[in-house]
Order: C-alpha cells, then structure tokens, then sequence
C-alpha cells in the first residue's frame, strides 16, 4: 500500500502511436478506469506491481520517494514506447524531456518538415532542407547570413545553425509570422532521382550517407562498376521498397518532396525550382528585403555540386521513367512536373 498519492503512466502495448494516458492512483485495491473494457488492479508487495487494463494494456511501475510520481517501465514495450514514456514522466522536471515530450506530440508531417528546417535567429527566414535541391548552397548562405562567413566543413554537420527538430519552437514561431519568409526548393523527380543515384551509387566520392544502403543494393543485384542503366534498374526497385515499406520516414533523397516539405501543413510563401534556382531564391531574398543575400545569389555562391548529373551513359528509359511518375505521382501534382 502506498501512503500517499501517485501519477501512473501507462500506454496500449498494441497501439505504439496511441499516446499516453495518465491518472492519480491512491492507496486502494482497485480503482476502476474510463474504459470500455477494463480496470485497473493493483497487488502488492510494495517492491513493484503489475498494472492491467483488460489485457491491452500494462506497466510495471515503483514509487519515487518525495513526489507524487512513479518511475514507470512498460511490459513488454517497443524502443519507441519507452520514450516516448520516459519523456512524458520526466517532463515535469526537465526542460530537455519537456521539449522531447513536446516532440513526440507534434504531427507526423510537420516532425518530418522540421527535422530539415532552418531558421535563422531573428526570425526572419525559414527555408525547408529538400535533399537534392540545393540545399547545401542555401544552408551555406543562411550561415554567412547569421555568422558573416560559410562554414568551413560540412554545413549539415554544423552544430551553430538553427536547423532540425530540437528548434522546433524557432520553427513553429517564424511559420507563424506573417513577416517571416517561408521557402524551399522542389526538383524534377527525374533528375533528383538521376542526381541521388549518381552521388550516392556511381560518383566516385562515394557519399557517406549511401553506406547505409549498399548491403540492400547488393542483394537486389546491383552491380558495382556494371551497367549503369541496369543498376539504375535496381535503384528503382529499390526506392519503390522504401517507399512502400516507410514513406514518411524512408531517406530524404529520394523520400516525396511533397512529404519533406510538410504534406500541404505548411504555408509556403514561395516554393522554388531548382531548375531555376538563382533566379527563384533571387526574387524570394529581394522579396524578403534581404540584400546580404541577394548579393551572394548575385556572386553565384554555390556548393557541393554533382560531378554525375550530367552522365550521357545513363538515359531514363520509357519503362523507368512510368516507374518514376507512378512511384512520384503526388510530386508531379503538386508541383506541376510534366
């Protein structure tokens, strides 16, 4: 028995994306629950008990001495359930669990687009991250606006630029004004895809990022140094994969730019091609009355560009190219690809 009130956290074993639910439990036997199928039953000893709610739902639970919080460890349970668990309980008295708790609540759609967005510090810009799409030149210019230089390595692994979920406030408060610019950039599928498989499986660099994928790429039969057209075969039975197993959550070069850009949730005020990117970021910075950054579009200040993109060897055949518009139909849609 417990001599004074505690909080239990519990969640559906099930249903890892059903969230958590919590209540007060007193010093009882049994306290009943607001569901339709199930009650709570708490037995002793003290060291530690096993709550159900009809046989959906489980913990394990023990007190926290001086608080009326129990620290609460799910049975069985996912990797996912458990953190999302630890950062609901922990939340109370952690700024760092509070923003992840906070996190783990945000829509699907929007968690994906801000997990690639940059804002910059005044509030002035937020510019979506669209692998493939010009995305390293923008970054780089975003932090010459901020710092007054590029950054001297790998932009994406900079640690002083406001970019991914753990800003997801700065986000969601320059989404949310009306005199903040909201931008980013879109790209044929054709050749983004062209662009992907050529960085990450032909371009001799060998992009670290495609280490990740090249066990899968093997066993569907890709052929290092074989046909290119063959292996580009194989690239796209392989996105279709990815696609079909995880869309959401599948790589950000080849995943739907209509998904990384937030599924239609956010209010662009301009979306840009890359086909005509130095013009389109051109207008969006003087629209934005940026003249710092219209000036480095001006200098042609560009970064990280393909060596491959251009291969004469690799042609998009008919069959790949159904493929292609099938597998990217909402892409051609949304931004108006033919």
């Amino acid at each position: 028995m417990f001599s004074s009130p505690i909080r239990l956290y519990f969640i559906r074993k099930d249903m890892p994306e059903s969230g958590i639910i919590s209540t007060t439990l007193r010093a009882s036997s049994q306290i009943r629950f607001p569901f339709p199928n199930g009650f709570f039953h708490r037995k002793t000893p003290e060291s530690g008990c096993l709550a159900r709610v009809s046989n959906a739902w489980s913990a394990g639970f023990k007190p926290l001495y001086k608080t009326g919080f129990i620290l609460l460890m799910i049975i069985p349970c996912t990797v996912l359930q458990k953190k999302k668990l630890r950062s609901a309980v922990l939340s109370p008295f952690s700024r760092s669990y509070r923003d992840r708790h906070e996190i783990n609540n945000l829509a699907p759609e929007i968690a994906i687009a801000y997990a690639h967005g940059v804002t910059t510090p005044d509030g002035r810009i937020f510019y979506l991250k669209n692998a493939k799409c010009g995305c390293t030149t923008i970054s780089q210019m975003l932090h010459t606006y901020i710092f007054g230089a590029p950054f001297p390595g790998n932009i994406h692994q900079s640690d002083a630029l406001p970019l991914g979920l753990r800003h997801f406030r700065l986000h969601r408060a320059a989404i949310a004004n009306s005199e903040a610019v909201k931008f980013s950039f879109v790209r044929h599928p054709f050749s983004r895809l062209k662009s992907a498989f050529c960085d990450f499986f032909v371009d001799d660099r060998r992009n670290p990022q495609a280490l990740r994928h090249w066990d899968n790429m093997l066993a569907l039969g890709f052929k290092p140094g074989g046909d290119i057209n063959y292996n580009f075969d194989v690239f796209l039975h392989y996105v279709g994969l990815n696609l079909e197993r995880a869309e959401l959550h599948c790589d950000e070069h080849w995943r739907p730019q209509f998904i990384s850009l937030g599924s239609g949730k956010i209010a662009y005020d301009k979306i840009g091609r890359f086909e005509n990117f130095s013009a389109d970021l051109k207008e969006i910075f003087s629209n934005a009355g940026l003249p710092l950054l219209v000036a480095l579009v001006e200098r042609k200040m560009t970064f990280n560009q393909s060596s491959n993109e251009t291969r004469d060897d690799l042609t998009i055949s008919r069959a790949q190219a159904s493929k292609i518009r099938s597998l990217y139909a909402m892409d051609f849609e949304a931004y108006g690809y033919e």
